[in-house]
């Protein structure tokens, strides 16, 4: 029985209104876009969220805004440093290469697989010179956000976060990508919700989020709503194309958003059955060598409001690399796509040892190590089956078996 890792998730209601904007001929940023951010925005409990085209492109908009804003000094000049996991996806550690900062690297919890806040700790009390914590929100938990805010508080920080993979999950009432300056999401379709591409981000600062509105259209003036002020101060340029800050293309499309306000409907239901899932794989396997990470969170409502869910991380106790290799192999021979925990320890990727080439002197991540060779992901979208969920927590017991 197939079993992917990703399924589209679309309804008749979400391919009607994507029906719908076609007729109309409105194709890029209009209503549907401003509806969707709006509807965003109410439900994250934000001032602002601005859609763009994917939750990578969310990153890359954020550092830009902190980097080389339209007004004033920037919140992270060229050169500063910024806290990243040592497991992470590439696009969350990219913009800050690309934009001419410097990530550093801190070792993750093996209980959340999202930084370890203790190292946090230890690493800025020996250096006072990074200026910004660039989280992410893992698989669907929210890391803990009183001491997230703590530890930004203690030392001067700016907190950015990637919840691309965590939509919906909580800390204390506060919604994962909104406890910091701004945040990332993403609409990728194996995510909790999905516009096929997409992403966003959600910030609370007026500032940034005026910069946003440009840094996703060329860095044009036209979105902003404090357009009037930089016709006022540039009277010779036509107001109609008037750019104000650097940009990209990023921009998202009507039909995109309009997809994105019929899925935001369930997106309840949607996070309910990933728990529901996440319970029965948990209950199937606890008594196994396989241990679900984070099933913590599956005891009571507010602990369940901390985990929704993206993916199920498996973590293999006592086992090797080659065990871990021949259990991923065995599912996938029953048609169970597997993965490693996002990208395993990213700062072994060829790409980084290039783009940083000292990066591996003297610097070990043995947590990363750890999971990288012992936890792999396996499905658990909302559109999975009574029957699939079944066979995939069958086909765990049965891969222990040492002649399977």
């Amino acid at each position: 029985m197939k079993i992917p890792l990703a399924s589209l998730g679309f309804t008749e209601s979400d391919i009607e209104a994507a029906i719908d904007v076609l007729r109309t001929g409105e194709l890029t940023i209009g209503k549907k876009v401003a509806e969707f951010e709006m509807a965003m925005a109410e439900y994250l409990k934000v001032k602002h969220f601005i859609m763009v085209n994917s939750g990578s492109s969310a990153n890359l908009a954020i550092i830009e805004s902190l980097v080389r804003p339209s007004s004033g000094e920037p919140l992270l000049p060229t050169g500063s440093r910024v806290i990243v996991p040592a497991i992470a996806w590439p696009t969350t550690v990219w913009p800050i290469i690309q934009l001419g900062l410097e990530p550093v690297f801190v070792d993750i919890d093996q209980r959340t697989l999202g930084l370890d806040l203790k190292e946090v700790r230890k690493v800025l009390e020996k250096d006072r010179s990074i200026k910004a914590l660039m989280i992410i929100h893992p698989l669907g938990l929210c890391l803990d956000g009183e001491e997230l805010k703590k530890l930004c508080e203690d030392f001067g920080l700016i907190l950015l976060e990637d919840n691309c993979e965590s939509l919906g999950s909580a800390f204390n009432g506060e919604m994962a990508g909104t406890l910091g300056k701004a945040g990332s999401f993403s609409f990728y379709f194996s995510h909790h919700l999905t516009t096929m591409e997409g992403g966003g981000i959600a910030t609370n600062d007026f500032e940034v989020a005026q910069d946003l509105q440009s840094i996703r259209s060329h860095g044009w003036s036209r979105n902003r709503t404090d357009h009037k002020k930089w016709e006022l101060e540039n009277p010779e340029i036509d107001s109609r194309f008037m750019f104000v800050s650097a940009g990209y293309n990023i921009r998202p499309m009507e039909i995109q958003a309009a997809i994105g306000l019929s899925q935001l409907k369930r997106l309840p239901e949607n996070i309910q059955r990933r728990q529901e899932i996440a319970r029965y794989i948990h209950n199937e396997i606890k008594d196994s060598k396989f241990e679900l990470i984070g099933h913590e969170y599956l005891k009571s409502d507010e602990e369940l409001n901390r985990h929704t869910w993206m993916l199920l991380s498996i973590r293999a106790t006592d086992s090797n690399l080659k065990d871990l290799k021949s259990y991923m192999r065995s599912l996938e021979n029953l048609e169970i796509d597997t993965r490693p925990p996002l990208t395993g320890n990213f700062t072994k990727q060829p790409a980084l040892k290039k783009l940083l080439p000292t990066l591996g002197l003297g610097n070990n991540y043995p947590v990363a190590d750890k999971i990288s060779g012992s936890t792999f992901l396996v499905a658990c979208h909302h559109d999975l089956t009574d029957a699939q969920v079944e066979f995939l927590g069958q086909s765990l017991k049965l891969i222990q078996k040492k002649n399977f």
